[in-house]
């Protein structure tokens, strides 16, 4: 059976996602996480509660970026389970989720900004967009 999935506020813009986060939960988080979202001047969320995922749940973390560039905050997420590293991987998406990767909010040409000094991967550089 699964596991209803829950967003939970911890504080200083932190929060946790656990649970199944597939297509029936991804309407109501989404929903659930507007009004928190709108009051952060930065957003970290922790995955590692997430015990499955599907394409749904990726997709509400990529429009939780959107949310967050929209107001020019900082967003971070935190214990990407393999389930979901894959999918992002399989989309080549899998620079959302690099180790210290922050999404920042004036980044135009690349999706990921490491606060990371390590960070020399050539697959999250390169987006492939025409010019602006």
């Amino acid at each position: 059976m699964a596991r209803r999935c829950v967003l939970a506020g911890q504080g200083d813009g932190r929060y946790t996602v656990s649970g199944d986060l597939g297509f029936e939960a991804v309407p109501d988080l989404l929903e659930e996480s507007r009004a928190p979202f709108s009051a952060e001047q930065r957003i970290e969320v922790d995955l590692s509660g997430v015990e499955s995922s599907d394409s749904a749940g990726l997709a509400l973390l990529i429009e939780w970026i959107r949310m967050a560039r929209a107001r020019g905050v900082p967003i971070e997420y935190t214990g990407v389970p393999d389930q979901l590293m894959a999918l992002a991987r399989i989309s080549d998406l899998d620079g959302l989720f690099e180790r210290n990767a922050t999404v920042m909010p004036d980044q135009r040409s690349s999706s990921v900004s490491s606060s990371s000094s390590h960070s020399s991967s050539s697959s999250s550089g390169s987006t492939g967009g025409s010019p602006s």
